[in-house]
Formats: C-alpha cells, sequence, structure tokens
C-alpha cells in the first residue's frame, strides 16, 4: 500500500505513448508513483517486478489485449483482489457488462474528465486500502486465538490503532429486553466519527440516534428491522448533526453474530468526504449539461438579440427621417410669432413633412420599440434561466418555487424540444414553495425533458411532424407534498426494460448518445437526497410519462 511519499503505487497501460505521458503527468503531480506500459506483456513484466496499488488498463491493444491481460490478473493468486480499472473507447452495454462480469473494479469510457477518473482511482485505493488492513487485522486476530498467547487487552490496542488510521468505529451492540441497547465495546475514531467521546457513548448508547431527525430514525430502525428478518447483515449510510449543527455521514456495516439477532458487531467509517465530493460531482455533471445544451442557448439568445437590434437599428433611421421635420417646424414656429406665414414658407414645410413620411414612421415606431423590448425581455429570461440553473446551491434544503423552476428549465432546454415537440405546461397555480435543492432537482427535471425529446425524435415517421411533451405540476394537500409529471408522445418503455431504467449504465439510447447515468443519478437525487419518489406511470397508454412525488418539506 501508499507509503508515506506517495498516494498510491499506479500501473497504467495502454498502447498510445501520449495517452500514458499525459495520466502519468497528472497523477505524479497529485502525489501518486507511477509507472507505464505500451503492451499487455510489457505490463505483466512491471506486475511481476513491482507492488501496485491499482491498474489503470486500456483494451483496444495489440497482440495481448486488455481483456487478456484482466484474466491473467484475476487468474494470478498474487494479483486476484488488485483493482482494475478499465479505459476504453467502447461504450456499449455488452462491453461494460463483459468487464464487470471478468472482474474489472470500474470502467470509464473514453474520452473521460479527468475528475471524474481521478475520483473513482480514489474509491479504489480507499477500497483496497480498508481491505489490506482487513487483513492484517484478521490476521492478527487468527494468530492471536491459534496462539492464545496474546491478551485481550492487546488485541483491543491493535484494532483500535488499526481503525484510527481508517477513520472508523469497531463496537458490539447487545438489544436489551426492554428494546433499549448497551454498548459492549467500542473502540476507534469515535470523537471524529460519532463527534462525542468514548465516556459519552458507553454512558448513553442512543448518542447517535439523538443526532438524527426523524427520517433517518425511521429509515435506520426500517432497515435494522429487515436485518433481523432477513440475511442478518445491516448496510446504511447515516447522516447525523454534530455539535455546530453540519451534516457528516458515516456508513454502517454490521452483522448479528447470534441466532436471536441481539448482539450486532459493526464498524461505522467516516464518510462524510465522500459525500462532498459526490455533490460536487453532481454540480460538475450539471454544468456539463449545459456545455452540452450551449449551442442551442446561444441560438435562444442571438434570435431576439438579432431582431431588437433590427428595431433599434429601424429606430435610428426614423429619427433621422423625422428629424428635419422637427427642424422646419421650429423654425416655422417661430416666424409664426413675429409675422403672418407666406405661401412659400407653408409649402416648403409640406414638402418636408412628405419626404418625412411622417405617417409611416408614426403607425410603425409602436411596434418596433414593442418588438425590441419583447426581444431584450426574452433574453433577459434566458439570463435569468441559466443563472438559476448553474448556482450550486448548498448543503441545506432551500424554499423554492417548483412552477418558477420548471419554467426556467423548459427555457434552458428549449433549442433540444422545439424542432420535434410542443411543449404543454399545466402548472397548479395554488403550488406552494417546497423544500428541495433547486439545482439538482432542476438537473432531474432537464434531464427527463431532454430524454422525452430525443425519444420523440427518433420515433418520428416524418421529419416535420411535431410530437407532445407535457409538464404538469399538482398539490396535494393532505399528503402535504407536490406530484411533478413530465411525459412524451414517443415509443415508450417496452415492458421488459422498465425494472431496469433506473440502474446505473442501463440505457435504451443507441451507443455513444448516452451514458446510462442520467436516470440513475435522477433517482437518487429524488429518493435519497429529497426523501421522494421517482417512478414511471404504466397507465397512460402512449409515450412515457415519469412521476416525481416530493414532500412539501425536507427537513
Amino acid at each position: 500500500m501508499p507509503g508515506s511519499q506517495t498516494l498510491g503505487n499506479i500501473l497504467v497501460v495502454d498502447d498510445e505513448p501520449n495517452n500514458t505521458d499525459l495520466l502519468k503527468k497528472r497523477l505524479e503531480r497529485l502525489d501518486y508513483r507511477v509507472d507505464t506500459a505500451h503492451s499487455g506483456c510489457d505490463a505483466l513484466k512491471l506486475l511481476h517486478q513491482a507492488d501496485y496499488d491499482c491498474v489503470l488498463l486500456d483494451v483496444m491493444m495489440p497482440e495481448m489485449d486488455g481483456w487478456a491481460v484482466l484474466e491473467t490478473i484475476r487468474s494470478t493468486p498474487a494479483w486476484g483482489d488488485l483493482p482494475v480499472i478499465m479505459l476504453t473507447a467502447l461504450a456499449s452495454r455488452n462491453d461494460t457488462l463483459r468487464a464487470f462480469a471478468d472482474g474489472a473494479d470500474d470502467y470509464v469510457t473514453k474520452p473521460f474528465e479527468f475528475s471524474i477518473l481521478l475520483a473513482r482511482l480514489r474509491t479504489q485505493l480507499a477500497k483496497r486500502m480498508a481491505q489490506c488492513q482487513l487483513e492484517k487485522l484478521n490476521a492478527a486476530l487468527k494468530t492471536e486465538v491459534e496462539e492464545r498467547t496474546g491478551s485481550l487487552q492487546k488485541s483491543e490496542a491493535l484494532l483500535s490503532s488499526i481503525v484510527e488510521n481508517l477513520s472508523a468505529v469497531v463496537g458490539r451492540v447487545r438489544v436489551l429486553d426492554d428494546g433499549s441497547v448497551a454498548l459492549d465495546y467500542l473502540t476507534g475514531s469515535v470523537s471524529t466519527v460519532l463527534q462525542a467521546s468514548p465516556d459519552q457513548c458507553l454512558a448513553k448508547p442512543d448518542v447517535l440516534w439523538q443526532r438524527l431527525d426523524e427520517g433517518e430514525q425511521n429509515k435506520l430502525a426500517e432497515n435494522f428491522q429487515k436485518a433481523r428478518e432477513g440475511s442478518g447483515s445491516l448496510i446504511h449510510d447515516v447522516r447525523f448533526k454534530d455539535e455546530e449543527g453540519m451534516d457528516r455521514w458515516v456508513h454502517l456495516g454490521a452483522h448479528f453474530r447470534d441466532e436471536e439477532c441481539l448482539t450486532l458487531d459493526g464498524i461505522l467509517l467516516d464518510i462524510t468526504e465522500q459525500k462532498h465530493l459526490e455533490t460536487q460531482l453532481l454540480h460538475t455533471q450539471k454544468l456539463e449539461a449545459v456545455g452540452q445544451l450551449a449551442s442551442g442557448i446561444a441560438h435562444e439568445v442571438n434570435s431576439p438579440a438579432q431582431y431588437a437590434k433590427d428595431n433599434i437599428g429601424f429606430m435610428k433611421e426614423c429619427f433621422g427621417d423625422i428629424m428635419p421635420l422637427l427642424k422646419s417646424q421650429s423654425e416655422l414656429l417661430e416666424l409664426a410669432r413675429n409675422r403672418r406665414l407666406t405661401e412659400a414658407e407653408i409649402a416648403k414645410i409640406d414638402e418636408v413633412r412628405e419626404r418625412s413620411d411622417l405617417e409611416f414612421v408614426l403607425s410603425e415606431l409602436p411596434d418596433a420599440i414593442d418588438q425590441g423590448l419583447d426581444g431584450i425581455e426574452r433574453i433577459s429570461n434566458i439570463v435569468q434561466a441559466m443563472k438559476g440553473f448553474t448556482h450550486p446551491g448548498g448543503e441545506d434544503p432551500e424554499s423554492c418555487d417548483l412552477n418558477k423552476l420548471i419554467e426556467d428549465t423548459v427555457v434552458i432546454a428549449r433549442n433540444e424540444w422545439k424542432y420535434v415537440a410542443e411543449m404543454d405546461l399545466e402548472l397548479d397555480a395554488s403550488l406552494p414553495f417546497i423544500s428541495c435543492f433547486p439545482g439538482e432537482l432542476g438537473q432531474v427535471i432537464l434531464n427527463l425533458v431532454v430524454n422525452a425529446a430525443h425519444a420523440i425524435d427518433e420515433d418520428r415517421a416524418v421529419e416535420d411532424e411535431l410530437g407532445r411533451i407535457g409538464v404538469s405540476t399538482r398539490f396535494y394537500e393532505e399528503e402535504t407534498c407536490v406530484e411533478i409529471r413530465i411525459s412524451d408522445s414517443g415509443p415508450g418503455v417496452p415492458d421488459t426494460l422498465k425494472h431496469r431504467i433506473f440502474e446505473p449504465f442501463f440505457t435504451t439510447k443507441v451507443v455513444g448518445k448516452g451514458t446510462g447515468q442520467g436516470l440513475a443519478i435522477a433517482h437518487s437525487v429524488i429518493v435519497d437526497k429529497h426523501k421522494g419518489s421517482l417512478s414511471l406511470d404504466d397507465n397512460t397508454g402512449v409515450g412515457a410519462t415519469f412521476v416525481i412525488r416530493l414532500p412539501q418539506e425536507n427537513e
């Protein structure tokens, strides 16, 4: 595992030297030690010569390709648990499934964002570090049992040292007859992970429980009961408030050690930083979506800007035409104050009036002003929509006008749908403000609207034929929740695929058109972060209708 000088030893395998050199430079700048190989055979030689913490492996290589290298790694006992991330331009579902079936730990398609690759690399290194630490722990405990030479205190000291390095807490919990719990032991980074001292936790075992909101308590209690009645294993990410009121996250992994399910051994890992990185990744994906829509947004701005410019130019011409008339009238008025006007003087101003085409100017100028103002207003609306959409938001829910959020999102996506569909908005005017994360909710709505436009476009028999996209909102007062329905007149989702649409990497689009991440991320945002639901309505008869239900308050 990585020493004090590096974050990890990485082997990059790619038959393109430019690719390996670039990755090597960028990773070494972040304190990773990197070796490179330009063929499968060279990679295997290096694996025999040095210990690596992760392999970044290209698939398409001459002679010995990445599949063969992966098979050799997994069939060699010394490398059996070595993390392997496949890097390839192959983006089909079959290639992805093959990679995981053959033993790859992750799969990244080219071209990729370095930040995404780095996040996945860090995840694999963290998993490997935890695995190595746990293997050391198991070896130490096995030796302790077999030799019976150590004492319980030494074992606990060793365990505590390892867990401290992992920012984790290991403990044993017993369920008492009255339903309360007692801690038999607790060791590790207790103060860091639980934000409480070991003595506080032992004296009051429910110290973490009391820091959970009602929703988190209900989820944890439900999963606890399922573990007792089912597999006996409890896995749950828990969010709680520290003493300063800041959100923290721990990953709970535990197992009942007796048939009566009364004693639970478990570990708590601090995953607060990981959750923050996930939030940053969501914001990055939102900016990527804006980047993909940039040309369309530029077109939407350019059109009103053009006719605003044209109308202002027309007004300038009109002003030039009537200026001589205004000047002549001013001169004539001055003459009229001093004496009676001659016929020649009156004829002269009539001539100027005729040249200025005053009747035309007076009839056209109001429309030109209105059109110019309309163009500027449309540009302003687009800019305001973009400003709200790209705002990163905070860690706490905000009060949000859901109808306005939908209108802004539809404006941003206009160039994606206006050539393939008509947009029907049926927004409940009585809809109250809701507590949510506007940026992430806007991203979900954007994904669903763009998906609807793509579905209609792929199913059109006639190019000029327009489909329909509908977005509606409704407030259910008795349930204190709101509903968003996004429907389209596309081909719909086949019955055989409906149960898979929210799976990561699953997509019905052609190769290169989608990553299969949009609906998976949308489902996570709605269910995990907003405590709501995202489903596909099976009763619409035509097209597809996605239904989002959100609680009015998301505390």
